[in-house]
């Protein structure tokens, strides 16, 4: 089930409330590979609230993603991973990204 929150589609299945990271996928919607990134975003806005050793713990790309400084001389960077500012998952659609937060949480 998906819900709009402020503009962002959250998929309620994948929002977990003792989640400790928002993650929202940017895809250019009707493109082709590669995407043209010169353009705006027709971006699918999808928001994903989950836990960070889940992902960590099956997949390297998140592993390395996570070991990355989050705040610079202590501020906060954009896209920190607050529910104010996800984290960006360039380059999937939220159907794809959906599929793998599915099969990581054995839905």
């Amino acid at each position: 089930m998906t819900s709009a929150t402020s503009e962002r589609m959250v998929d309620t299945r994948l929002w977990f409330d003792d989640g400790d990271i928002v993650l929202q996928v940017r895809a250019q919607i009707g493109t082709l590979s590669p995407p043209d990134w010169t353009k705006p975003y027709q971006a699918e806005n999808h928001a994903y609230k989950v836990h960070r050793f889940m992902l960590s713990r099956e997949s390297e790309f998140f592993k390395t993603m996570f070991s990355l400084p989050r705040a610079i001389n202590g501020e906060p960077m954009t896209g920190d991973g607050t529910a104010a500012h996800p984290a960006v998952v360039p380059q999937v659609t939220a159907e794809v990204f959906s599929s793998l937060l599915n099969a990581i949480y054995c839905r």
